[in-house]
């Protein structure tokens, strides 16, 4: 062979990519050896599994001795099973006759025995000289089957024909059913494009071109205008052309590209009777030409909707689960139509086109979503940061950038560690994988950032982030400069310290005024000689030192606004019954009060009363020295209002003595304190001893 036959043609034949079906037209035995042993010696370099199937006039004896001559280990390929060359009647028509479909099948299954071997797939030949008239039909069909299944697979085959045996309707029927045909013609090869090889390469660069799109397009009316252009120049498309998505959320019908010589685009609706939706609601492709179209009306299928076509043709937009719209183009004219060669091409450009289209949709649906996450997080002041699982930052608010006084750029894939006080960092670092352990938030974690205004105090709240397989990606964490807050805080707590002081000291004073006050009066009484006026001097001396108590418990007290009135009492009694001189088993002082916390303004008058009524009971309720208890209960009514009881088993308040109306100073108090300053009420009992039950209203 020549030169150019060397650096072209049969550079093509053997390094035809998976898919190429060619036809080779010899008129030789020398006119296959020049063509299929450098072909198969091209496969075995390869590492592909060859199969070369033969038949007269190159008999398998002849076909191995002219590829050993060029491939030197031929012997040791086939012993490896890299190779078979076999008579025609061997694979053909091994069961006496030929079977189409056991055949292709069989091709199939040697590929996918090839590829699980570790072979890069099939490269075949086979021969055809054994063919009859009578099989031919049969065998053209077998033909265009492979040339369809081939495309799938990484096979690539030659099938040779003897010319002088094929007349011109042969030659047509074999060219039609391959990609390449290889002739010679005044002693030179040539190889000759098949129209259904050109169709399948302009499907094949409308397909590159609409994946492309699906990258490259700006936005989704690019990509449709994409689509237009590339279904162009399959088919005529370009005036009649349109897109229909579905949206089975809200169940509406729209047309984001419509193109139309005749009709607007007819905007949004519900689902109708019309050809495209037809196609939706069977998910299987329609050629209607006018005949079609009026079968599909008669059966109710269908209705006229715009202008009537010549033809229409429309396919499913399918993903893997579902259709989620229909591509369709239309004819107006008589002379523009459309036929089933054209329905295969828009069906099988149609899945890539619905692909792309869900990829841009997604992309900018995630494109909105970013840009509105973007708008919300750049709306707060606080700062919005995402952390890689290298503790990169990878996303930034605004406010972030502000913080740390620098543009986003400089900032993206820095780790956080470098504006972290050193102090900080330890326990930082603790509390994210503390955080990546329990996949939970967390919150409260505080730190200091090194920022143009010197370390600022922050508090974050940050939530993992992991991967579909589980592993942790990184977080996104917001945070809140405190720096002022952390600084009023301190100067609270200090003021609230200073507070506290001076209101122990206050507490401290007026408990120590008091107890001057109470000393006093005990001085003055020693030189008193009259009972009366003695005891109006204990009495009054017993009064202050209920509320001096008071002082001293709050004093002595963490929480300065209230007092645990339970030991406030015992220790009121104890005093009393020390001030009467009696002994504490001679008057069995039972005190049965809740847990209460009681103000100052509540707990003066309420230690004033029980002072009073208890004294009361010392003084009288037990002559002569006569043993007996008194009893004090304290409960919670609701949150406003306690019950106070104070009793004894003594002899009793006399049925005369009204205790509204009475000389008695310390009962007048007791109503006094208990009506008018408490807002309570009484009620006395005189079964069984005194019995004073008093309702008042606190403040706890």
């Amino acid at each position: 062979m020549g030169e150019k036959f060397k650096e072209t043609i049969r550079d093509t034949i053997n390094e035809a990519p998976w898919g190429t079906h060619i036809c080779l037209f010899y008129q030789s035995r020398k006119d296959l050896i020049d063509i299929l042993v450098p072909y198969f010696k091209a496969g075995l370099e390869k590492n592909e599994f060859c199969m070369w199937v033969t038949s007269e006039p190159l008999p398998v004896e002849e076909a191995k001795a002219s590829l050993k001559k060029v491939v030197k280990n031929l012997d040791n390929s086939i012993r490896k099973g890299q190779i078979e060359i076999l008579d025609a009647s061997h694979l053909y028509t091994k069961s006496g006759k030929f079977e189409a479909d056991k055949v292709w099948k069989g091709w199939v299954k040697k590929e996918r025995d090839a590829l699980k071997k570790g072979f890069n797939g099939l490269r075949l030949a086979g021969d055809t000289s054994w063919l009859g008239n009578k099989g031919w039909r049969n065998f053209a069909d077998y033909e265009s089957m492979v040339n369809k299944v081939i495309s799938k697979h990484r096979m690539a085959a030659i099938c040779s024909y003897f010319l002088d045996r094929c007349g011109a309707s042969e030659v047509i029927d074999v060219v039609s059913n391959h990609q390449l045909a290889l002739l010679k013609k005044r002693g030179k090869w040539e190889l000759i494009e098949s129209s259904e090889r050109k169709k399948t390469d302009k499907v094949q660069v409308s397909l590159y071109k609409i994946s492309e799109s699906a990258h490259s397009a700006e936005n989704l009316e690019e990509l449709y205008r994409s689509i237009h252009n590339a279904i162009t120049e399959l088919m005529p498309a370009k005036n009649n052309f349109y897109i229909a998505l579905y949206d089975a959320a809200s169940k509406m019908l729209s047309f984001p590209y419509f193109v139309d010589e005749y009709e607007g685009n007819p905007g949004p609706q519900k689902l109708g009777k019309g050809l495209t939706e037809y196609v939706l609601r069977t998910e299987k492709p329609l050629l209607a030409s006018p005949k079609v179209f009026d079968e599909l009306e008669k059966r109710g299928e269908v209705e006229t909707i715009g202008p009537p076509s010549i033809d229409w043709l429309g396919v499913p937009l399918k993903t893997k689960d579902r259709t989620i719209g229909v591509l369709a183009v239309q004819s107006y004219t008589e002379g523009v139509r459309y036929s089933e060669k054209d329905k295969n091409i828009l069906t099988f450009i149609s899945e890539q086109a619905a692909m792309a289209i869900e990829r841009k949709k997604a992309e900018e649906e995630l494109r909105r979503s970013r840009e509105e996450y973007v708008a919300v997080t750049n709306l707060t002041g606080d700062i919005i940061v995402k952390v890689d699982k290298e503790r990169r930052w990878t996303f930034l608010n605004d406010g972030a950038c502000i913080f740390w006084g620098r543009p986003r750029e400089k900032l993206l894939g820095v780790e956080y560690a470098d504006f972290l006080h050193p102090d900080d960092i330890e326990k930082t670092n603790v509390a994210v994988l503390e955080m990546i352990k329990t996949k939970k938030i967390k919150k409260g974690v505080i730190n200091r950032q090194k920022t143009p205004k010197g370390w600022r105090i922050v508090e974050w709240n940050a939530t993992p982030i992991f991967d579909e397989a589980g592993n942790y990606a990184g977080m996104q964490a917001t945070g809140r400069d405190i720096t002022e807050r952390n600084q009023a805080e301190e100067q609270i707590k200090v003021s609230l310290m200073e507070k506290d002081a001076l209101l122990k000291e206050i507490h401290h004073r007026v408990k120590n005024n008091m107890q001057v006050i109470s000393s006093l009066l005990s001085l003055g009484s020693r030189n008193i000689k009259d009972e009366q006026a003695l005891e109006i001097f204990k009495s009054s001396q017993n009064r202050v030192k209920s509320m001096a108590l008071i002082h001293e418990r709050l004093y002595q007290s963490t929480d300065l606004a209230r007092i645990d009135f339970t030991d406030y009492v015992r220790s009121l009694t104890r005093h009393l019954i020390s001030s009467y001189g009696l002994k504490a088993e001679a008057i069995k002082m039972n005190i049965n009060i809740q847990d209460i916390l009681l103000d100052i303004n509540t707990a003066i008058p309420c230690g004033l009363i029980i002072n009073e009524l208890v004294t009361n009971s010392l003084k009288h309720a037990f002559p002569d020295g006569k043993k007996g208890e008194i009893k004090i209960a304290i409960h919670l009514v609701n949150k406003n209002e306690i019950e106070l009881i104070v009793s004894d088993d003594g002899v009793g308040l006399p049925e005369e003595v009204d205790f509204r109306n009475t000389e008695s100073l310390g009962l007048h108090l007791v109503t006094i304190l208990a009506e008018d300053q408490l807002h309570g009420d009484i009620k006395l009992n005189r079964t069984k001893g005194t019995t004073f039950h008093l309702k008042l209203k606190v403040k706890k």
